[in-house]
């Protein structure tokens, strides 16, 4: 059980070392804004604002309607995604905005077994009803992003 949150814990060196005269408040500052922590704080906020717009929902349409629900295609699909990415952005930062894109298409495919599951054992027997897991997962990712 804590007592402080995690955050709050960190926080309490740069307060205390410059109250006891441990460090300078300046030198304390330096240590905690190197350039792999600002880097770092960079990338949660863009992975961040990228799942708040649901921009890896609309990417991870538009991989599963080039790709299919083929796990080769898709893992080919989600390689030039983050290749596409590491060009402009550090290899830390294109995993984690790829990493909602990953999330995004594997529940639409659990969803979309589990609809084709319940077709299934309802005992449906037309060819309508009975659709592949592609197609499911495909209307139901248009459905829920138009455009």
């Amino acid at each position: 059980m804590c007592l402080l949150p995690l955050g709050a814990a960190a926080l309490v060196p740069a307060f205390l070392y410059p109250l006891f005269g441990v460090m300078k408040s300046s030198e304390v500052a330096a240590e905690y804004f190197k350039n792999t922590t600002l880097l770092l704080m960079g990338v949660i906020c863009v992975a961040a604002s990228v799942e708040k717009w649901n921009l890896h929902k609309r990417i991870a349409l538009r991989m599963v309607m080039m790709a299919g629900a083929k796990p080769g295609m898709l893992l080919l699909c989600f390689m030039c995604c983050t290749t596409v990415l590491s060009m402009w952005l550090s290899n830390t930062s294109s995993t984690a905005m790829v990493m909602p894109i990953v999330e995004a298409v594997l529940q639409e495919l659990v969803n979309a077994e589990e609809e084709c599951e319940v077709i299934t054992t309802a005992g449906s027997t037309t060819a309508e009803e009975n659709k592949p897991i592609e197609k499911n997962l495909f209307f139901s990712l248009t459905l829920q992003f138009p455009g």
